[in-house]
């Protein structure tokens, strides 16, 4: 049976060393003209507010969003920050069995304005070996109907995290 194509964001699952995650409050400005979504991954700006990464692969990823707040409104989000926290995620296009291990860049799609939720997807074209790209791609996830091939529900953990130790001023 094939995959729905149902992208939602990442989905916090579990934390690698068993305890619960670390969450944080940031602020969206005002200014910032894009709604947020819950599942959204968010990084931190210059005045300490939130905004969706500006470009995958590049920018560091301070956690996921937990809530919505709409564009150009200034809201308070609960943010999933701990960096060992491993997420459910869709794939944009097609990834196997063979891909697992193999670290991909994120898509920064619109939010569903109707359903409240993310359009963040994993971008099936940039698995590669390097751990300079935006997420970690750990396995199949485990639910009924979840295939690998196109829209694969995957668990992934974040590799371009802002409380990464390779990560400088923080």
């Amino acid at each position: 049976m094939a995959n729905v194509d149902n992208p939602h964001g990442l989905l916090p699952l579990y934390s690698l060393g068993g305890g619960p995650w670390v969450h944080e409050e940031f602020s969206k400005a005002v200014g910032y003209g894009t709604a947020l979504y819950p599942g959204d991954a968010v990084a931190r700006v210059a005045d300490n507010t939130i905004e969706t990464p500006a470009t995958p692969g590049t920018t560091r990823i301070t956690g996921v969003n937990l809530n919505w707040g709409a564009a150009s409104k200034a809201t308070t989000h609960l943010v999933v920050v701990s960096p060992d926290v491993v997420f459910d995620c869709q794939a944009d296009g097609s990834l196997d069995e063979a891909d697992m291990g193999l670290n991909a860049n994120l898509i920064y799609n619109a939010g569903d304005a109707t359903a409240l939720k993310s359009g963040h997807e994993v971008n099936s074209a940039t698995e590669d070996v390097t751990s300079t790209l935006d997420v970690h791609l750990l396995k199949k996830l485990a639910v009924p109907g979840n295939d690998y091939g196109a829209y694969a529900r995957l668990e992934i953990l974040i590799n371009k995290h802002r409380m990464a130790s390779d990560a400088v001023g923080v």
